[in-house]
């Protein structure tokens, strides 16, 4: 007799389904990114459908000797409903650490030389901004609003 016997056996003829969703499986996977922003989210108008703002994210690992940095093209869907997001996703400036979660899928495509290229692209769920990067503007506001406090 095996330690190891499944507790509950389910014949085989039951299909198997997934009890955490309703949904049915896709081919997206998800994905958790903290970086920072490789330059400051871009607003892509659209006639016909929401609009998209677009942008990169940075993220390094190893060693002082040996870092290594990665990119990631990050897209985000905007309508009605979410406008307030839109407009604090379009006012963070460049450097901004970001902890993003998505759906990851691969984009196949030939490059304008012919070779055929592949890029890892995600789908923004939901965004945490972990820290804004400070702009010079910023600082000379704030350094002004004290100076006028000390009057």
């Amino acid at each position: 007799m095996s330690l190891f016997r499944p507790l509950l056996r389910l014949p085989r003829s039951l299909p198997i389904t997934r009890a955490f969703s309703h949904t049915a499986p896709n081919s997206a996977a998800k994905i958790s990114i903290v970086g920072r922003l490789g330059n400051a989210p871009e607003l892509l108008p659209s006639e016909n459908g929401p609009d998209i703002i677009r942008y990169g994210i940075a993220t390094s690992y190893g060693g002082k000797n040996n870092s290594r940095t990665s990119w990631f093209r990050v897209a985000y869907f905007t309508n009605e409903q979410n406008a307030r997001m839109k407009q604090l996703m379009l006012n963070l400036p460049k450097g901004s650490l970001v902890w993003v979660e998505g759906d990851a899928y691969m984009h196949s495509f030939e490059a304008k030389d012919g070779t055929p290229q592949t890029q890892l692209r995600v789908v923004q769920r939901s965004i945490e901004f972990l820290e804004k990067r400070r702009t010079p503007d910023a600082e000379e506001d704030e350094a002004e609003g004290e100076a006028g406090e000390e009057k």
